[in-house]
């Protein structure tokens, strides 16, 4: 009996010793540290800046199909101008209401299925656009709490929240690692009591300095697809275009004429599309080093889709000659109609005057 007892408790020593690791990760941000609105207009999105959320420490699993972030901000102090999605995969899930809202942003299908596609480590996959309020300076958080996500395999994970901290006004500083990891938990309900409302005090920073402000302008003047055209009209404040190719185009050309020649760009993507949906990111980086985003979708259609739509052609062809055909029929019947009265009119006129002589 001893014996039995001595090895129970052996095992339960042993057991409450192993520790299971489950499957974690975190988001992180990038975009300015300090922004400087300019007197400039642009129109509605005058004088915005971006930050991107990453994906990193991914541990115990190969990546996240589903996240739930909760956005909170100092409305006295920002205005959101809303997002996109980049470097998604082609075969992520969707459920509704996946993409953005004023309050959420919402990736992949909570209610996982086999063979939804995930997003991996170092994954750069949303930007979020905001502009400060007129009159407005200091510094002020951006939170980004995780409220729910599932991990490759669709169970729950545990996703570390981010906050950003950016300082409006002062010269424009791009810094990729201004994020403040939070360590709640992917249900953690903080308020974003953080937030420093400065609003109307001046700039701390009174020294006066000689050195020339580097340019923040990271728009693009125009967007060319050699050989096809955007879904809709080139405009520097919509930053995410679509285009549809055949089931052959491997590669694209793009070109890109930019608003300041001292800025860059960086193209990622537009070789090697496979079926469905291919995203290219279009970089513009300004001389300060801020950053902005221009998304192009490249819907490449499978050979099926290709055949339906000559198909399609071919009847919309059919069917325009047979209009064409019937309206002229017609035409020549109602011309011949119009004749023929005519000439019955008058040979009944003849007659009658035929029969009074």
């Amino acid at each position: 009996m001893r014996r039995k007892i001595v090895m129970i408790m052996v095992c339960l020593i042993l057991f409450s010793g192993v520790s299971v690791n489950a499957a974690s990760a975190r988001i992180t941000t990038n975009g300015p540290k300090t922004f400087q609105p300019m007197n400039i207009d642009r129109g509605h999105f005058t004088n915005t800046f971006q930050v991107g959320l990453v994906l990193s420490s991914v541990e115990g699993t190969e990546g996240i199909s589903y996240l739930r972030i909760r956005i909170t901000y100092d409305s006295s102090i920002l205005t959101n101008y809303g997002g996109a999605f980049y470097s998604i995969p082609n075969n992520m899930a969707w459920d509704p209401p996946a993409g953005f809202s004023s309050e959420y942003i919402t990736l992949g299908n909570a209610s996982y299925y086999e063979g939804a596609g995930y997003i991996t480590n170092g994954t750069h996959f949303y930007a979020i656009n905001f502009k400060p309020n007129e009159g407005v300076e200091g510094e002020t958080n951006i939170r980004f709490e995780v409220v729910s996500a599932r991990d490759a395999e669709g169970n729950s994970i545990s996703v570390g929240s981010a906050t950003h901290t950016v300082k409006i006004g002062g010269a424009n500083t791009n810094n990729n690692s201004s994020t403040t990891q939070d360590n709640n938990n992917s249900t953690s309900n903080t308020s974003n009591s953080n937030n420093k409302s400065t609003s109307n005090q001046p700039s701390s920073n009174s020294s006066t300095t000689t050195e020339t402000q580097k340019s923040a302008n990271n728009f693009l003047k125009n967007l060319i697809i050699d050989g096809y055209e955007l879904d809709k009209e080139f405009d520097e404040n919509i930053f995410e275009y679509t285009i549809t190719v055949s089931s052959e185009t491997e590669e694209i050309g793009i070109s890109t004429e930019l608003q300041d020649a001292s800025a860059i760009v960086e193209i990622t993507g537009g070789k090697g599309l496979i079926e469905g949906n291919n995203i290219v990111e279009i970089k513009v980086i300004a001389e300060d080093g801020s950053e902005r985003i221009y998304i192009l979708n490249i819907i490449k259609m499978g050979s099926e889709e290709l055949e339906e739509e000559e198909q399609t052609v071919e009847i919309d062809e059919r069917n325009n000659l047979v209009l064409i055909i019937t309206a002229s029929a017609v035409a020549i019947l109602g011309t011949a109609v119009v004749i023929g009265t005519f000439m019955y009119r008058k040979n009944k006129t003849n007659l009658r005057g035929q029969s009074k002589q």
